[in-house]
């Protein structure tokens, strides 16, 4: 998988405003619904 990164920043700016983004938290939140869909199963 490839992911994009924003580095060290903890936010997106979109138009002047800044939104919180944590790409770690997002590809967590990702990997979960993955192995709860059961489409991909938690490597042993």
């Amino acid at each position: 998988m490839l992911f994009h990164g924003l580095g060290n920043d903890l936010y997106l700016e979109k138009n002047g405003v800044k939104y919180p983004y944590d790409e770690r938290q997002v590809i967590t939140k990702l990997i979960d619904e993955m192995i709860a869909s059961g489409e991909k199963t938690p490597i042993q």
